[in-house]
């Protein structure tokens, strides 16, 4: 079965998913070095019996987004890139050091934009798919009404 409407409005969904991620990351001025915006991409895939899609990013998109517990201090590289895009003063090692000991906050931005596309996605995704099938029928129907008995 050709599920290209349904693909079709699955890739649109993430892709209007991925702008929305973007947009409130620039908003709550958390893109300093737009590494993690920059690196967001989208895949979608079907074939007769399944229709998929993916949002991936750089994978420390997870601690952007839910924080960090404390514990093990992070690498300390990726600090001093963000030190330096912020153009701040302050010691890399003390801010690892600090995030080993407190932790971070998340910002959420990835679960607020997923939990409120995946309502959106819901109604957009079942009407794709009964245009699927509705396709699918009138192709049966026709190749049924040209079969000689």
């Amino acid at each position: 079965m050709d599920f290209a409407n349904l693909e079709n409005i699955l890739k649109t969904s993430l892709l209007l998913l991925s702008d929305s991620i973007v947009s409130d990351m620039n908003s709550n001025n958390s893109n300093s070095s737009s590494k993690l915006a920059s690196s967001l991409t989208v895949d979608t895939f079907g074939t007769a019996e399944l229709v998929g899609g993916s949002l991936s990013g750089e994978d420390y998109w997870k601690f952007f987004d839910k924080g960090r517990k404390p514990g093990k201090m992070p690498p300390i590289s990726p600090i001093e890139k963000w030190v330096k895009n912020k153009g701040i003063d302050v010691s890399a090692w003390a801010i690892a050091k600090s995030i080993a000991k407190k932790g971070t906050k998340g910002t959420n931005i990835f679960t607020d934009n997923i939990d409120r596309f995946e309502k959106e996605l819901e109604k957009s995704a079942f009407d794709a798919l009964f245009k699927d099938l509705d396709s699918e029928l009138d192709k049966i129907i026709k190749d049924a009404n040209n079969t000689k008995v």
